[in-house]
């Protein structure tokens, strides 16, 4: 679940109208991972005030959870 620890960052940023790329270049994540976790957020319809409170694995064990059981 590493991959997706910066989740949290990821859809707090997108709430704040921050482009993809924007977050891929001034926060050193992917742009690759920051489409794989705002598609999981959109579909499975999780914004930021669903997450703001929660931990960064919780957020992630949330969006994917079949990583959880790898």
């Amino acid at each position: 679940m590493a991959k997706h620890r910066n989740a949290k960052l990821i859809i707090e940023l997108s709430a704040k109208n921050m482009s993809r790329r924007e977050i891929a270049r001034t926060r050193h994540i992917s742009t690759h991972t920051i489409k794989e976790v705002l598609d999981r957020a959109s579909e499975k319809g999780v914004g930021w005030g669903d997450v703001s409170l929660l931990g960064d694995d919780e957020i992630a064990a949330m969006l994917f959870p079949e990583e959880r059981e790898a």
